[in-house]
């Protein structure tokens, strides 16, 4: 289950704590938390994640901030299986290549041959052929980016 950070009321922290721990105790489903603060308004923190990643049931964050490093902030304070997917295509290979796991894309529903190319040469270290590929993806990205912001 993918499970968004709480809109619309801005709530602290410590209520986003507690609106994903309402949903993991409603459910035996496995939950990816997905943070994405320009649609919702509230982060989820740094600190509220690490607290989440304790229980088994929240297995990753597909984080929509574009903060490029925080996959190098969090690896060493979050348990080994727990997942850190971008949910911004235009930063994903930057987040990957700073210890991100992966990204669950927009436009891979799109270009889905190229995005595993992107991924799979950032994972062998040819980043200069992941950069490469990713800069084919750019006109797709603004085309995408442009379409959402639509009425």
């Amino acid at each position: 289950m993918l499970s968004v950070v709480p809109y619309y009321n801005k709530p602290m922290q410590i209520g986003i704590h507690a609106h994903f721990q309402a949903i993991a105790d409603s459910s035996a489903l496995p939950i990816i938390l997905h943070d994405i603060p320009s649609r919702t308004i509230r982060e989820l923190s740094d600190d509220t994640l690490v607290s989440l990643s304790q229980s088994r049931q929240f297995i990753g964050l597909r984080d929509g901030t574009g903060d490029v490093l925080r996959p190098m902030r969090l690896r060493s304070r979050l348990p080994s299986g727990f997942r850190l997917l971008s949910g911004d295509d235009a930063t994903a290979l930057a987040f990957v290549a700073n210890g991100g796991d992966g990204c669950i894309s927009t436009i891979s529903n799109v270009a889905p041959e190229l995005c595993q190319a992107i991924f799979s040469n950032c994972r062998q270290g040819r980043l200069q052929s992941a950069r490469y590929l990713q800069n084919r993806l750019a006109p797709l990205n603004a085309a995408l980016a442009k379409e959402s912001r639509l009425p």
